[in-house]
C-alpha cells in the first residue's frame, strides 16, 4: 500500500506548488487533489491545471492516485471529460458523487437514476483506462459497503469502483469492518484515511465530529492489517478534518499508517 495525502486538507492557504513542496518533504507518496472551482484544481480550467499539477509531482516524484471532484455520477458528459483529463496525466482513478438522499425522493428512483449514469460512463471508463469511484459517503444512497455494492453490483470493477472511507462510515453506515471488505470484494478501488467520534452536548445532543487519527471510534491499526489480509494494494489518502495544524496532522498521520503498515507486513505474507 502507498500513502496519498489529499489536497482538501491543505486548504486554499497553499497553492499547489506549495502542496506538492509539503507533502514531498513530509514523504507522501502521491497527492489525491481536490478538483472544485474554488480550490487546487479548478473544474473550469481542469485540462490546462491539471497538466501543471502533473508536472511539479513528477518533478517532485509524487504520484496521482485519484482526482477527487463533486459531480454526480448522472453528469456524463462533464463526467466523462473528467476521465479524459485524468487519463492523459495518467491518473488511475477519479471520484464522483452518489446522490443524496433527504427523503424527498423515493431511494429505488435516486439508485436506478444512479445506476444510469454509472452504465453510460462504465464505456468511457474502458475506453480511458480510468476508473469512475464512489466514495462511501454520509447523507447519501452509499453511505456503507451493503449500500455500495447495490449501487455498483453488476458493472465490471475494472471500471468502476468504491472508495472506502471508515471516517465517514463512523457517522453513518459502519459495518462490521472485515465483513465490509469482502462485500466490495473486487470493487474497492481506494481508501480515504480519518477519524470521528460521537459527542454529546446539552444543547445538540448526539453529533458526530472529527479526531486526530488515532483517538476516534476507526481502530486503523486493525483496519490496515484487515486491508492487508485481504490483498488490498491501493492507496491510503489521508484526509484528517482534526483540528491539530495541518502539517502536524499530515506528518503525524504518515508516521502511524507507516508503523500499522509494518505491522500489518506478517498478516499480508500469510
Amino acid at each position: 500500500m502507498k500513502i496519498a495525502g489529499h489536497s482538501l486538507m491543505l486548504g486554499k492557504g497553499y497553492t499547489v506548488p506549495a502542496a506538492v513542496e509539503v507533502l514531498s518533504r513530509l514523504g507522501y507518496e502521491g497527492v489525491e487533489w481536490r478538483v472544485r472551482d474554488d480550490f487546487h484544481l479548478p473544474l473550469s480550467t481542469l485540462e490546462e491545471k491539471a497538466a501543471e499539477a502533473a508536472g511539479l509531482c513528477e518533478k517532485a516524484g509524487l504520484e496521482i492516485p485519484a482526482l477527487s471532484t463533486y459531480l454526480p455520477v448522472g453528469e456524463t458528459e462533464a463526467a466523462a471529460a473528467l476521465l479524459q483529463t485524468a487519463a492523459t496525466i495518467g491518473c488511475p482513478l477519479v471520484r464522483l458523487l452518489a446522490p443524496q438522499y433527504d427523503g424527498s425522493t423515493p431511494y429505488s428512483s435516486l439508485l436506478e437514476e444512479a445506476r444510469r449514469g454509472l452504465s453510460r460512463l462504465e464505456p468511457v471508463c474502458r475506453q480511458t483506462g480510468v476508473k469512475a469511484v464512489v466514495a462511501l459517503h454520509m447523507g447519501n444512497i452509499a453511505p456503507s459497503a451493503s449500500a455500495a455494492l447495490r449501487l455498483v453490483e453488476g458493472f465490471s470493477p475494472e471500471c468502476i469502483g468504491i472508495i472506502l472511507d471508515p471516517g465517514n462510515m463512523v457517522c453513518d453506515g459502519r459495518e462490521n469492518w472485515k465483513m465490509g471488505l469482502q462485500i466490495l470484494g473486487a470493487y474497492l478501488a481506494h481508501v480515504h484515511v480519518k477519524n470521528g467520534g460521537w459527542f454529546y452536548s446539552e444543547g445538540e445532543g448526539w453529533r458526530s465530529g472529527w479526531t486526530a487519527l488515532d483517538k476516534g471510534i476507526v481502530d486503523w491499526g486493525k483496519v490496515v492489517s484487515l486491508l492487508a489480509e485481504s490483498g488490498y494494494q491501493g492507496w491510503l489518502s489521508v484526509e484528517d478534518f482534526s483540528d491539530s495544524p495541518v502539517e502536524q496532522k499530515l506528518e503525524e498521520d504518515i508516521a502511524l499508517l507507516r508503523e500499522y503498515l509494518d505491522a500489518a507486513e506478517p498478516t499480508a505474507g500469510g
